[in-house]
């Protein structure tokens, strides 16, 4: 245990392979009480932190601060995970992108989590290697392409699934495709995450490089080979959404362009999608890499605004992958309490607790 007041990492405990919590009651519990008191975290999240849940998330908010402002230490960012680019100067933690300045914990919300119905029956996909009674999706395909662009691949004798599947799906939607060289050695290797497909052309939601970093990569060559495996993309993409509306089952994202709008298939956006919010990759080879444990693994991301004017954010979405017509929702968690970005730099870090 560090001196740092939210240090989530190593706080967290199981209960069972189920379910985990945030916070050490016997080790945290007066540093919250007067994290509470200093109005920074919510009642809620305080409770929230000391309850076993499955897939528990926190939510910390951070500003930068003038080296003339005096505050409560307590409130002093002392993790360097809610930096934009930490560096530490005389065993302080100061932003290099912030002109080496310290950072404020402005509020700290903890909550428990929802699986979607989505969510729940795509998941079922990816532990059963495919599809339940699936038309043969789940035995993989591969090949060679004729054509292909920015988001699109055409595999050569097309005859690609396009029936529904068991888990609710369409045709080869959710499952990755990895493209390398073609038969004399030239191309990129590239892998997309699946979200529509005719029975000739596949539509990806990018290309992304490999090794993964959760970066771009470059078009794969028109003739390049190809394998569709068995199972189906990992939840490793994270946004932030306005709507305050409870989480519910139901929830989806929006056709038109797969970002989440209060769980309607065309109703108003409430995700973010710029200033330094759009969704984020926080699987391995990010910028975070996920931390491993018995039973769990923790995806954690750090959000810089890069403008000013205030946002309220109240939810956080976890989805298999960037935000695209054909995206699918794995997970949604309403905050215990809202909180905000307003300043050019703010941060917010969002961990994310996964037990298995």
């Amino acid at each position: 245990m560090s001196g740092g007041a939210v240090d989530v990492l190593e706080g967290i405990e199981e209960e069972s392979p189920r379910k985990a919590r945030l916070r050490n009651p016997f080790l945290h519990k007066r540093i919250d009480e007067k994290l509470v008191k200093l109005g920074v975290l919510d009642p809620l999240g305080f409770e929230n932190g000391f309850k076993y849940f499955q897939n528990p998330v926190e939510a910390v908010f951070t500003t930068l601060i003038p080296d003339s402002k005096k505050i409560d230490p307590l409130l002093i960012a002392k993790n360097p995970r809610y930096f934009t680019d930490p560096v530490k100067v005389n065993g302080i933690w100061l932003d290099r992108a912030g002109g080496y300045q310290r950072r404020e914990i402005t509020a700290i919300r903890r909550s428990k989590n929802l699986r979607v119905t989505m969510g729940r029956d795509q998941w079922q996909r990816c532990l059963m290697m495919g599809d339940v009674g699936g038309s043969g999706v789940g035995n993989g395909v591969t090949g060679a392409l004729t054509a292909s662009s920015g988001t699109t691949a055409t595999p050569s004798g097309g005859g690609l699934t396009t029936s529904a599947q068991s888990s609710g799906n369409t045709g080869l939607q959710g499952k990755i495709i990895f493209v390398g060289p073609n038969n004399s050695g030239t191309g990129s290797s590239v892998f997309g995450v699946i979200v529509s497909n005719t029975a000739t052309v596949i539509t990806v939601d990018q290309w992304y490089a490999i090794p993964v970093t959760g970066a771009a990569g470059t078009t794969p060559n028109a003739t390049g080979n190809y394998v569709i495996l068995p199972g189906m993309s990992w939840a490793s993409w994270v946004g932030l959404s306005t709507s305050v509306a409870a989480a519910a089952a139901g929830d989806v994202l929006r056709t038109a362009d797969g970002l989440f709008g209060d769980g309607t298939t065309g109703g108003a956006a409430t995700e973010q999608n710029a200033n330094g919010l759009a969704r984020a990759y926080l699987g391995q080879g990010g910028g975070t890499a996920p931390t491993f444990g018995s039973g769990t693994y923790v995806l954690a991301h750090t959000w810089t605004y890069s403008t000013t004017g205030a946002v309220t954010l109240a939810k956080v979405v976890m989805c298999n992958s960037l935000a695209a017509a054909g995206s699918l929702l794995f997970l949604e968690t309403l905050l215990s309490a809202t909180g905000q970005v307003s300043a050019v730099n703010d941060t917010i870090t969002v961990t994310w607790t996964v037990t298995l």
